[in-house]
């Protein structure tokens, strides 16, 4: 999609009123490290599946800053080399292994057949992740932000850290930040969630390190790491909107009942 400003931007997601998910670019280069990294668990890509369904569906939106589609793109590349060769290493072992069975005559679960079969997984993790990137809202770099985070990254205000040049993460959030505070300003109620991996900068899922956890809050975006979890706060948000009017209903018609037997 066309990267847009932040007033475009709004007019999209007015039109659309949908959830909104923003990401950073580990939650989406994490798409392809799940074949790769023992803590990154396979319900990760399972529900970068089911956002990406939703996403193709326009049931949500997803919002990315410039920044993290660039970096996404710098980062994939050598992600998928490091995939390829990871599983090259286990098909290699997987065939010594037949072959050590073999020698000492012993019964191995895995054939040779099995064992020669191609295993290539990084070309269709990043067509994923292309998929993804194709479909969300891509945010241009605002000048006002841009001063916002090197501001913030002078102040070692979380994400960023004393002694850590962590520019990047503070344009991500400062871009998020005034996406979301002109959307509230307007009224916009639906679910906002930003997901990422990274702890050590962010802070621990659900709650983010200070001062950004006032900022979330304020604005009322929810935090979480993994996009299941996200999912998981836009369908409890849908259906508490969905009781609260039936609430709303309900005390409306007693009201009218009411004053009807007054009249």
């Amino acid at each position: 999609m066309q990267n847009q400003d932040i007033t475009a931007i709004i007019s999209v997601i007015r039109s659309k009123d949908n959830p909104i998910i923003l990401m950073d670019t580990c939650s989406i280069i994490d798409i392809i490290r799940v074949g790769l990294r023992d803590n990154i668990q396979i319900n990760h890509l399972v529900g970068a599946l089911e956002v990406l369904k939703k996403l193709e569906n326009d049931e949500i939106t997803v919002i990315l800053v410039e920044v993290v589609a660039e970096e996404i793109q710098d980062h994939k590349e050598h992600t998928v080399a490091e995939l390829s060769t990871e599983q090259k290493k286990l098909k290699e072992q997987v065939i010594k292994l037949l072959e050590v069975s073999k020698t000492l005559n012993i019964p191995c679960d895995v054939s040779y057949n099995n064992a020669n079969l191609k295993i290539s997984i990084e070309d269709t993790l990043s067509k994923v992740i292309d998929r993804l990137i194709e479909q969300s809202i891509i945010m241009q770099e605002d000048d006002e932000c841009t001063l916002d985070a090197t501001r913030r990254s002078r102040a070692n205000k979380t994400p960023s850290q004393k002694g850590k040049g962590s520019i990047k993460d503070c344009l991500i959030i400062e871009h998020y930040l005034k996406l979301v505070k002109n959307l509230r300003s307007i009224n916009f109620d639906k679910a906002v969630i930003f997901i990422t991996s990274n702890f050590k900068d962010f802070g621990v899922a659900p709650e983010p390190k200070f001062p950004l956890n006032d900022e979330f809050n304020s604005l009322q975006i929810q935090y979480c790491n993994n996009f299941q979890w996200a999912l998981k706060i836009i369908q409890e948000d849908i259906d508490k909107k969905v009781e609260n009017k039936k609430g709303a209903e309900a005390m409306a018609w007693m009201r009218q009942k009411q004053q009807e037997r007054n009249n």
